[in-house]
């Protein structure tokens, strides 16, 4: 069974366990990777491994984040699969009846998805051994923002309503590596994290429906676009 058919038995049960006609928690699986295409996870520039290594560095410091964890020399890269377009467009197609669901709090919506494309358990991009490949790779946090859950309470006597702020912010995982002609690639994600909670967007994950619009990996796919836009133009005028 992949990942996805996976969260989704587990949401279901929740659903089912709890008996509610609205949503009271939503998938926390969604990733940068349910919003770029394959190829526009990777990033090919003229530029040496040590400089994108600097680069990354200070896209994270100009965003107020930080590295917690990095290495290299790593025997490995990564490659979009053979048919990693069909996969993200089935995948895609799946993800937004979902977010359609839960805009709607429908459960029963939800339930309704059709998720028997073979390609939904196809991966999109693989990591190949590669001794040779030297990869440098980097995890960090960024862009750490806030997001409301509001809570109401009736009794007998009395009703109260009040709001607890949430901290999410982007785990950024950038791995790159040196290709012919004195360019190098890299190959980013960008995954939602709640910090209060230590939990990162993974298949089998829950987050409060409130959170759904901040947990969509909509902002953690800006993050990466812009990554990308950052290398890029700071390359380009060191070649002029």
């Amino acid at each position: 069974m992949s990942k996805d058919l996976r969260c989704f038995f587990l949401t279901f049960v929740f659903l089912l366990s709890s008996g509610c006609r609205h949503f009271v928690q939503v998938d926390l699986k969604y990733s940068s990777d349910a919003h770029l295409a394959p190829a526009a996870r990777f990033l090919e520039v003229h530029t040496s491994p040590q400089t994108a290594s600097k680069l990354v560095d200070e896209y994270v410091k100009r965003n107020q984040g930080r590295v917690e964890l990095s290495e290299s020399k790593l025997p490995f890269r990564f490659v979009p699969a053979s048919n990693s377009e069909s996969a993200f467009r089935a995948a895609r197609r799946v993800f937004e009846q979902e977010w359609e669901a839960y805009a709607a709090q429908s459960p029963r919506r939800y339930r309704g998805i059709d998720r028997s494309d073979p390609l939904l358990s196809t991966p999109e991009v693989l990591q190949v051994a590669d001794a040779a490949a030297n990869t440098w790779w980097v995890r960090a946090s960024i862009l750490p923002r806030s997001a409301q859950i509001f809570h109401a309470r009736e009794t007998t006597y009395f009703s109260t309503t009040w709001a607890t702020n949430e901290a999410v912010e982007t785990r950024l995982y950038v791995w790159w590596w040196a290709a012919p002609k004195g360019k190098t690639i890299v190959y980013a994600r960008g995954v939602p994290f709640m910090r209060h909670y230590q939990a990162e967007a993974a298949p089998g994950a829950v987050v409060d429906w409130q959170l759904w619009k901040v947990t969509n990996g909509a902002v953690d796919a800006a993050l990466v676009r812009e990554l990308f836009a950052f290398i890029g133009s700071k390359t380009r005028d060191a070649q002029k």
